[in-house]
């Protein structure tokens, strides 16, 4: 995946892809995006997620080499904050400040141990 990877402050996900940074006024944001597993009405599905979240939330491990990262103002209002182009996203979270992600109606994270996930 496109990005820079970096480490995610939350409970999911841990890790993601910063694809862009952007100043709104009430501090910086970054665009992720990361590859999930997740139950969708009980059935096994890897999709790809995107979301804003605010700068503090994210760290870039030391063994990362620094990259440039395209940087845009951002709309007061939220729901005009641009979606991934460079990446194909199947759910846009759009502004996601803290908490549990707003996935979909019938979609939950599948997380835990590898080895007491099911298989798709």
């Amino acid at each position: 995946m496109q990005g820079l990877y970096v480490h995610v402050k939350g409970e999911w996900p841990a890790e993601a892809f910063l694809q862009m940074w952007g100043r709104a006024t009430v501090g910086w944001y970054g665009l992720i995006a990361w590859d999930a597993r997740v139950r969708l009405h009980g059935t096994l599905e890897r999709i790809t997620l995107a979301g804003w979240v605010p700068a503090a939330r994210l760290g870039k491990p030391h063994y990362v080499p620094a990259k440039q990262i395209q940087r845009v103002e951002l709309a007061s209002n939220r729901l005009d904050w641009p979606a991934p182009v460079a990446v194909d996203c199947d759910y846009f979270l759009g502004a996601w400040d803290d908490g549990p992600a707003r996935l979909p109606a019938g979609m939950k994270p599948d997380v835990g141990p590898a080895w007491r996930r099911e298989s798709p």
